[in-house]
């Protein structure tokens, strides 16, 4: 009898598998979470399609946040400052505080508006239109991705550093810092205490000017929270 020939057969070599492909519905909630982190009223430059990904604590950021607790965006932004308080600030009248809810996230805002946010002319380089105060939040889709406050907070830091310029701020609250933007106007304030976090800003006005007056208020809402 003829012998009989075994055909050699490739196996596929053990212990590799096929790249994971990035699900849609991933990029498109980074994408939800990126202009989330600067949403209020269009003041900060918008960010990568992606948004950012790290969480790394900010440095001057404190622990006294009790880990596991939840971020809280529950509070009403214009109980938290008055228009005096405002008005004292920044040097000029302002209005009542104007409540307003924002659409792309969890958040809350309150605008208090000078003549120039009333409708007066001015220059928005030196000019300051109004302060909104702003209790941060996530969207509502990706609230699990933020557990606590320090968590969504290390990514504000990000993604401010990657779109404009950053500050550190001591002596506020668990952690704070101040931003500006290479295409905007004004000054955006950060800060967190506990399992809230604030943002402080005025779309108009000299960001040197601005950073003690905004830092003095986001302080003054902080110890109401």
């Amino acid at each position: 009898m003829p012998p009989v020939s075994v055909a050699h057969v490739r196996h596929p070599p053990t212990g590799r598998t096929a790249p994971r492909r990035l699900r849609p519905a991933r990029i498109i909630g980074l994408a939800i979470a990126a202009a989330a982190l600067v949403g209020g009223c269009g003041t900060s430059s918008s960010p990568n399609a992606a948004g950012p990904t790290s969480a790394s604590t900010p440095a001057n950021a404190t622990s006294s946040e009790t880990p596991g607790s939840s971020l809280d965006t529950s509070l009403d932004p214009c109980n938290l400052l008055t228009a005096d308080q405002v008005a004292k600030a920044i040097g000029m009248k302002v209005s009542a505080g104007k409540p307003k809810a924002e659409s792309l996230s969890d958040s809350h805002d309150c605008t208090w508006s000078t003549a120039y946010g009333e409708g007066a002319e001015y220059n928005c380089a030196k000019d300051v239109t109004g302060v909104v105060l702003v209790v941060v939040g996530p969207p509502p889709a990706l609230k699990e991705r933020y557990p606590t406050a320090q968590s969504y907070f290390a990514d504000l830091l990000t993604l401010k550093r990657a779109t404009g310029s950053v500050q550190q701020v001591s002596g506020i609250g668990d952690g704070a810092f101040a931003a500006t933007s290479a295409t905007k106007k004004g000054l955006d304030v950060y800060a967190t205490k506990g399992s809230v976090i604030l943002r402080v800003f005025s779309s108009c006005g000299s960001p040197t000017t601005l950073r003690p007056e905004l830092q003095r208020l986001i302080s003054q809402a902080l110890a109401k929270t």
